[in-house]
């Protein structure tokens, strides 16, 4: 596993190349709480395009990670790769890209990718024979270089209010459990939360002033 520093935005996010060498989902999920405890990062992307990745666990251990996540994606897709990267908010494919999938996929993994296509278990196929993109599973394709463009979508992402994206991907998958006159309550109380904040006021100011806000995350 390999990190770099992106440079874009008024704040770094952080790249995280998956490899061989990474034995678990849930060293994968260590690695990525340490960057976030370190404060400095505000948005990960996980680079999954090198084969060989084969952990050993539940791919669940990555499921509700406080930060926005974006996955990398590349070549013929395995199993492995697949899981990690549907754990993950965004999702960046390449156009002609394949997915190796077997139908006996182990149970998470499975049920993340119904849930994130929109369909039964059972529709799954039915869905990915639409493409990635038409069925969902990749949120954007590039013509030749899935990272760069993950790291374009991370560079916009981390430009933005930290606790605003944060708790806008809390209000998300919070809401996705409730119905819907709670999930949208809940939208609201996080709404107010973030008027009391020091980013909510640098926001309006940068506005006026028409210059780029300078966010701190508080």
């Amino acid at each position: 596993m390999h990190e770099t520093a992106g440079e874009q935005a008024a704040t770094a996010y952080r790249v995280v190349r998956v490899t061989s060498d990474v034995d678990s989902f849930s060293e994968l999920r260590d690695a990525l709480e340490a960057m976030r405890a370190e404060g400095s990062a505000r948005v990960l992307v996980l680079d999954l395009r090198e084969p060989g990745f084969s952990p050993r666990d539940n791919p669940r251990v990555l499921e509700h990670f406080v930060l926005p996540t974006v996955a990398a994606w590349s070549g013929e897709l395995d199993e492995a790769r697949l899981s990690a990267g549907l754990f993950c908010d965004i999702r960046v494919g390449e156009v002609g890209q394949r997915l190796t999938w077997a139908p006996s996929m182990p149970g998470a993994g499975r049920d993340r990718l119904a849930r994130v296509l929109g369909v039964q278990d059972g529709d799954v196929m039915t869905a990915l024979a639409h493409g990635m993109l038409e069925s969902g599973l990749v949120s954007a394709l590039a013509a030749d270089d899935s990272l760069a463009e993950a790291e374009r979508i991370a560079g916009v992402i981390a430009s933005r209010g930290p606790l605003a994206t944060q708790l806008a991907k809390e209000a998300l998958w919070r809401g996705l459990a409730l119905p819907m006159e709670h999930a949208l309550r809940f939208e609201t109380d996080l709404t107010l939360l973030l008027q009391t904040t020091n980013d909510r006021a640098e926001g309006v100011e940068a506005f006026l002033a028409k210059r780029p806000a300078q966010f701190t995350g508080t």
